[in-house]
């Protein structure tokens, strides 16, 4: 009787969980929000329009694509099904363009560019240890945890990219 009370509570805490997952996956909209903003929000003249090139705009496009995966996925994640596959493809992609167009392509301070690197290399250790807690336990609170805070870095280093 104890261990069926004990399911149970732990079904009721992993769906609380996964709900700062969806909620995260919502926290999305901020960077993909700036993204496509007619304004530039670190323009000296906020009416200055932004002028947005193809890797902006692709920018955005894998924003919005990440934003839709992820919710589909932490809604009900099931290890290894299709959109989790998908949703990881997107994500990598993602981090990859998002370096590349950062780090060589955009023109942008010293300082952004380190808060990127920081938020790039906290993002992918906090990756790493969500990685090892979803095959020691799929959707545990330590995979849940981890996986938290690596959409923060993740959404911090966004914004970091589309300002």
């Amino acid at each position: 009787m104890k261990n069926k009370h004990e399911k149970i509570k732990n079904k009721i805490k992993n769906k609380y969980s996964m709900n700062k997952l969806i909620l995260t996956s919502l926290f999305f909209f901020i960077p993909f929000y700036i993204s496509i903003s007619e304004r530039s929000v670190l323009n000296e003249k906020w009416s200055q329009k932004k002028e947005r090139n193809s890797y902006e705009i692709i920018i955005s496009l894998l924003l919005f694509i990440n934003i839709i995966c992820s919710l589909a996925f932490w809604s009900n994640p099931i290890q290894n099904s299709i959109i989790h596959r998908i949703d990881a493809i997107f994500a990598r992609v993602s981090i990859v363009f998002f370096t590349i167009y950062f780090l060589f392509y955009k023109e942008t301070k010293l300082i952004m560019k380190n808060i990127y690197l920081s938020t790039l290399i906290n993002g992918v250790i906090m990756f790493y240890f969500s990685d090892e807690n979803s095959r020691i336990e799929w959707c545990s609170e330590n995979h849940i945890n981890s996986h938290f805070i690596f959409h923060i870095f993740s959404i911090i280093g966004s914004i970091t990219v589309v300002l």
